[in-house]
């Protein structure tokens, strides 16, 4: 009601900046009902995204890192509440290890850094990166239909992108 209603608000007003509320509504929704509508969102908005700048001369990529922010505290909360388990072979691969080795150093190099707001910046990047390509594809791709799947959601995206850009030349 809330989406229609915003809809209905965005058209008679020619903004449509009103259907935020209603979008932002049904996004916590997927996020507390199901968190891994987020991440096949997340694929099949990749190749969509653009980058935007931010002020104090930040940039972000719209909307797969507002995506990765929402997932990234999604996952960490699967992790937390025991909603999503990972085999201690899975924490043990030495891919993962190889990332959080990673991600360590890069928190230690913060405190040499010559400029600490870029490297916390960095480092944040990175934990917002990591955790859903990672742990998410981790909790979610289980079985080979889990991957067919989404990789047909990320060609779907993708396809579609490459038709709008042959489109428009």
């Amino acid at each position: 009601a809330l989406l229609l209603a915003g809809g209905a608000a965005a058209a008679l007003a020619g903004s449509p900046a009103l259907l935020a509320p209603g979008l932002l509504a049904l996004s916590l929704l997927a996020a507390f009902v199901e968190w891994r509508v987020l991440y096949y969102g997340l694929f099949a908005t990749l190749a969509f995204s653009r980058e935007i700048d931010l002020p104090g001369g930040l940039s972000m990529d719209v909307p797969s890192e507002p995506l990765m922010l929402a997932l990234t505290a999604c996952v960490l909360g699967a992790l937390m509440l025991g909603q999503g388990r990972l085999p201690a072979r899975e924490w043990r691969h030495p891919l993962v290890v190889l990332l959080a080795l990673m991600l360590l150093w890069s928190i230690v190099d913060i405190f040499f850094s010559v400029d600490q707001t870029k490297s916390v910046k960095y480092v944040l990047a990175k934990v917002w990166y990591l955790t859903p390509f990672v742990l998410g594809t981790l909790l979610v791709v289980r079985r080979p239909a889990d991957a067919w799947r989404v990789l047909g959601v990320y060609a779907t995206g993708a396809t579609v992108s490459t038709l709008y850009v042959i489109g428009q030349h």
